[in-house]
């Protein structure tokens, strides 16, 4: 009887594990040197994907990341969370899509829509947080050396309030 409880506290045990590294998409990610010291920042690079931009019932803006011949970058600021605080959680995140054969761009304010700049602000801020095209900065990414480009932007976000306003990193493609 004894190795029967054995065995099905055993079970039990075994079959509470999730299987986490079954939903884990292969993605290179880079780890941002410039990021305020109250939470991480990440820079990933999707490559053949597109970003597509769609409007949901009430105007807001949401994307949708698919296949397509483009690469989308996503830079993303994630505030550490307030200990025995609910709705503590704060990201905010960039997007663009750059083309693979051309990834150099040098960019300023309306020309920033060539890129498909988005700036994500989610968090439990009432009336603050979505999806919002980023008409007002520049941004530059000059090649470096052989697989190798120093990436820049500035930019701003007139319709909500925005912690991170530069983007500054060396992106090394495999």
């Amino acid at each position: 009887m004894r190795s029967l409880y054995l065995i099905l506290f055993y079970l039990a045990f075994v079959s509470c594990k999730t299987k986490q590294d079954l939903l884990v998409e292969k993605k290179d990610t880079f780890h941002s040197t410039e990021c305020p010291n109250d939470g991480t920042c990440t820079l990933e690079l999707m490559p053949n994907k597109s970003i597509k931009a769609l409007h949901d019932d009430f105007g807001a803006i949401y994307i949708e990341i698919t296949e397509g011949t483009s690469t989308v970058l996503k830079f993303e600021y994630k505030r550490h969370e307030i200990p025995n605080t609910m709705d503590s959680q704060y990201i905010e995140q960039v997007f663009m899509e750059l083309d693979p054969d051309n990834m150099e761009a040098d960019l300023t304010d309306s020309e920033l829509k060539n890129v498909n700049l988005l700036f994500a602000r989610l968090c439990f801020c009432k009336g603050e947080t979505g999806f919002y095209r980023i008409r007002e900065g520049k941004l530059n990414i000059d090649k470096t050396e052989e697989n190798s480009y120093k990436f820049h932007l500035m930019f701003k976000v007139n319709e909500v309030p925005q912690i991170i306003t530069e983007i500054g990193q060396v992106l090394k493609l495999d």
